[in-house]
């Protein structure tokens, strides 16, 4: 007999408490012991591993960069072909080349010491 979906998501809610209440109850030794034995597991699996699904394996995560690779590219390009920038942030010629003015005083002043006590 299947159960309805009422009852499959009350199953998913009282397993994810389940994990919670456990993780909560979890001290930082145990966490250790659990994470290393999950990477005795993957090692053992990964020796376990056929040539043929090695072969599976790395073609499948490469795929999956080749795609996350081309989704960020097209998302950096339509982030630049909508970068306009509000009026806030815009600034006329003439204020600009005051500013660079400015800039190239402040980085022209020098700064003399006195001999005597180097202040």
């Amino acid at each position: 007999m299947r159960e309805t979906a009422d009852q499959h998501k009350a199953c998913l809610i009282h397993e994810c408490e389940r994990k919670q209440k456990k993780r909560a109850e979890e001290t930082d030794e145990n966490h250790e012991t659990q994470l290393e034995s999950n990477r005795k597991r993957k090692k053992q699996r990964l020796l376990i591993e056929t040539s043929e699904k090695h072969k599976k394996h790395l073609n499948n995560e490469y795929e999956k960069k080749c795609v996350l690779r081309i989704s960020n590219n097209q998302r950096c390009q339509r982030i630049e072909k909508t970068d306009i920038r509000p009026k806030s942030q815009t600034i006329s010629k003439n204020k600009h080349q005051i500013l660079q003015n400015f800039c190239n005083r402040m980085d022209n002043i020098q700064y003399y010491s006195c001999p005597i006590c180097n202040k």
